[in-house]
């Protein structure tokens, strides 16, 4: 991870006293990790280094040399509700 914050951030949120759904919360996907399955093993790495169940937001990168489109593989998470919003 670029920022090395996801821990940091996970330890601020289960200390923080703030209900989670008063939270909107957001991380990315490196361009590192392209693909469903690194896609989807990234995910839940930031899952676990957030310690949550699930984010409101998480971004991607398009694939070097592709137009945006469809994040295909960022909409499917590993475990159903786990994701709500994908850019």
């Amino acid at each position: 991870m670029i920022y090395g914050n996801e821990t940091g951030v996970g330890r601020a949120l289960a200390s923080g006293g703030v209900p989670r759904e008063k939270l909107f919360v957001t991380t990315k996907r490196w361009n590192a990790d392209q693909g469903q399955d690194a896609t989807l093993r990234a995910f839940d790495a930031s899952l676990a280094k957030l310690g949550l169940e699930c984010v409101d937001l998480y971004l991607g990168w398009p694939e070097p040399g592709t137009a945006p489109g469809p994040a295909s593989p960022v909409v499917r998470s590993p475990t159903p509700g786990t994701d709500a919003e994908v850019g």
